[in-house]
């Protein structure tokens, strides 16, 4: 590759997909992107692609 670390690589990706927690004042969120995906693919799993709307997965 580049001679880049396993470290250097993770904090350009950290960058790039801008993953750092902000500091934010109130209540934590309760829904995270994992967790989102995690029910958008258990739906689409269960009942089909077509199944998995935004709606859907909000409920």
């Amino acid at each position: 590759m580049d001679g880049s670390t396993p470290a250097e690589h993770a904090r350009i990706v950290e960058l790039l997909w801008d993953r750092r927690e902000r500091p934010r004042s109130g209540p934590k969120p309760v829904l995270s992107p994992e967790l989102v995906t995690a029910s958008a693919i258990a739906i689409a799993d269960a009942e089909g692609l077509a199944a998995a709307t935004m709606q859907r997965i909000a409920a």
